[in-house]
């Protein structure tokens, strides 16, 4: 009887003598068992649970039993609520735990050391999951109103939130979770499919985004151990997960990108020839303000970003980067300053004709028009035709990883030798399976599978 669902009631049923007997104990005892607040009614059938004293509470038609347990008693002119075992700190999740803790209770009464804190303590609604995970969140936004976490990050921790991990961990006690909640839930969000536009496209969630939930779920137990809720954080299973592969286009690809949108898109060209140039990030790109350039210098600060269409003051690495710019971008920027007549050093440098700026939302409408002009498959984003296809570019030109994550802004030098891998994956493309092989095919590289 451990969910609102189907389950075997038949062991409710016993012999008459023994029920009697149950019945009678429950009644010489001070307090009632109930069901949970929200659990009073049957899932199924919507009827009240029938309460079978000493035995049971449950539906005989649907065969299902309350999730959660509560004890009701009413001492020395109050009462009281119980939820959980003392003990243990466990929520009563059957009807047999919340028996023998009231037999407990009113053993404590008689010998006059009954004291309702210690039960308090040993859980009641601040160790719900729930609970403690509201004000998780709440501290999360108090970060986010602060800077100090992107709004975009925010964003996702809601969404998991509302779809992994609230439906998992509601109910459960955080000092009973143990590491082999931690892997059932693993198992959860393994077997769990995403959320597709039709049921024929739905597939699992992928490593990253479990790899990103368990690694909230982990800072989410720091953070109880920190504030003593807990007394150790359980340890959590590793996933291993493979460096994202990036989708670069040709040198000649992103000219003729860049040459299209001058041609169609004039009014838009400034925008996606920095962007693509200088190899910034989007969101980077649309929150650049003049006090940013030093156009006599031609160098350029990266220090801010668009998150979730509000600015943010810190990079999505954190790192603030100073970087030549390219001649024919300074020459643009030159002649855009000139236009602008601006001398406003918080003044954003690139706004459409409407005077918007160029947020994600924009970007993406834009770029949307862009790929279809130019039949661009669906996986060629604006990111990878001008950022990920620089960074190879970069490679080919003969430069170092270090100057180049440099130039990238990359915290990790793992992430800057992706550009390396895109290279060989090129030569391969463009090279490799264009030689003859003594079999009359292209060569696929590698050995043959037996």
């Amino acid at each position: 009887m451990s969910s609102q669902g189907a389950v075997d009631i038949s062991g409710l049923f016993l012999l008459e003598r023994e029920s009697k007997s149950l019945e009678q104990i429950y009644d010489a005892l001070k307090g009632i068992i109930r069901a949970a607040q929200r659990e009073r009614k049957c899932p199924k059938c919507k009827k009240p649970f029938v309460h079978r004293k000493g035995v049971g509470i449950f539906c005989p038609e649907c065969q299902t039993v309350p999730r959660r347990f509560m004890i009701r008693l009413k001492y020395e002119g109050k009462t009281y609520e119980i939820y959980c075992d003392k003990l243990t700190g466990d929520s009563f999740t059957s009807y047999r735990q919340a028996f023998n803790a009231l037999q407990r209770i009113n053993q404590e009464i008689e010998e006059g050391v009954f004291r309702f804190e210690e039960w308090k303590k040993g859980g009641v609604l601040d160790l719900y999951f729930e609970v403690r995970w509201e004000k998780f969140l709440e501290g999360k936004e108090v970060e986010a109103r602060a800077g100090n976490i992107a709004e975009s990050y925010l964003k996702q921790l809601k969404s998991y939130s509302r779809n992994h991990i609230l439906p998992f961990w509601t109910g459960k006690i955080v000092k009973s979770i143990t590491r082999g909640h931690i892997e059932d839930f693993k198992n959860y969000l393994f077997e769990k499919p995403s959320k597709k536009k039709s049921e024929s496209e739905r597939e699992g969630l992928s490593k990253k985004t479990i790899s990103n939930i368990l690694n909230i779920l982990n800072e989410f137990f720091r953070w109880l151990e920190e504030n003593e809720w807990i007394s150790r954080v359980p340890s959590f299973p590793k996933i291993r997960l493979e460096v994202p592969e990036i989708h670069p286009v040709s040198w000649e690809t992103q000219v003729a990108i860049l040459e299209h949108i001058k041609q169609k898109y004039p009014e838009h060209y400034s925008f996606f020839l920095f962007l693509f140039m200088q190899a910034v990030r989007p969101g980077e790109a649309g929150a650049l303000q003049w006090r940013d350039l030093d156009l006599e210098k031609g160098e350029v600060t990266i220090r801010r970003t668009f998150s979730a269409r509000k600015i943010r003051e810190r990079t999505k690495s954190g790192v603030v980067g100073t970087i030549p710019l390219r001649n024919e971008v300074w020459k643009v920027l030159l002649e855009l300053r000139r236009e602008r007549r601006t001398d406003l050093p918080s003044a954003f440098v690139f706004r459409t004709p409407r005077g918007a700026l160029y947020k994600d939302y924009t970007i993406d409408r834009i770029w949307g028009k862009i790929r279809k002009d130019l039949n661009l498959p669906e996986e060629i984003t604006c990111y990878n035709a001008g950022r990920h296809t620089t960074g190879t570019l970069a490679f080919r030109s003969g430069a170092d990883a270090e100057a180049i994550r440099r130039y990238m802004r990359h915290s990790d030098i793992r992430m800057t030798k992706r550009y390396i891998h895109a290279q060989a994956q090129d030569l391969r493309h463009r090279v490799t399976d264009l030689l003859p092989s003594l079999e009359g095919e292209g060569c696929k590289g590698g050995a043959e599978q037996e």
